[in-house]
This record gives structure tokens, C-alpha cells and sequence, in this order.
């Protein structure tokens, strides 16, 4: 029998080869050393413009592996369903639906709020 763990670190995995496959897509367009920079101007604006966008999604790209890659080895430590800040257990539920959570409910909600504080 499969338990909640295995069966998300199963999903993690799959979620990890798709990301890498973007990854590897976003590398090859921001290393194609044959795009020119069209000359006029306007188009030239988008055309950066463009190059701001895929280099956002590159760094949103980066994050998700990272936050993946530390969910998949948590499950592997045995740590996954621990809060990180208060060692309480994070209620399955919360874990189906954010495997790469890391705080229970009410750590995550003081997180924000001191992050909208600043």
C-alpha cells in the first residue's frame, strides 16, 4: 500500500522532469546567439521586452526546482509533515494540496503577516 508520502514524492518527481524540460527550453532560447535585435526601434522594445519575461519565468523556473528538490528530500528524511518553525505536524490536507509546504497553517499565516508588516 502507497502512503500519502510515496505517492506525492511519485508526483514531485514528475513535476521535477517538467520542470527541468522548461528549463532546458528557456536555456536554449536565452543562449540562441542567432536572434537579432530587430532595428526599429519599437520592435527592438519588445523584442527586450520579451527577454525580460523569459528571464522571470527562468528565475520563477529556478525557484519551483529548489522548493521541489527540498520537498522531495524532507519526504526522504522523514521531515516533510513537521512545521519547520514550530515542529508541529502539517496537516495532510495542507501538504496534498502545497507538497512543497514547509509550515503548518498558523506559521505560514504569522509568515505573511510579518512579511506585509515588512
Amino acid at each position: 500500500m502507497t502512503t500519502v508520502a510515496e505517492q506525492v514524492r511519485a508526483e514531485l518527481v514528475e513535476q521535477l522532469e517538467t520542470l527541468f524540460a522548461r528549463a532546458g527550453r528557456i536555456e536554449a532560447h536565452q543562449h540562441n546567439l542567432n536572434r537579432e535585435v530587430p532595428a526599429d526601434w519599437p520592435e527592438a522594445a519588445t523584442f527586450r521586452s520579451n527577454d525580460a519575461v523569459v528571464d522571470a519565468l527562468d528565475d520563477h523556473t529556478r525557484e519551483e526546482i529548489a522548493q521541489v528538490r527540498a520537498a522531495i528530500s524532507r519526504i526522504d528524511a522523514g521531515t516533510w509533515t513537521t512545521c519547520e518553525s514550530c515542529d508541529d505536524p502539517i496537516p495532510e490536507g495542507r501538504l496534498r494540496a502545497l507538497p512543497t509546504a514547509t509550515l503548518c497553517v498558523r506559521c505560514a499565516a504569522e509568515a505573511e503577516e510579518e512579511r506585509r508588516r515588512g
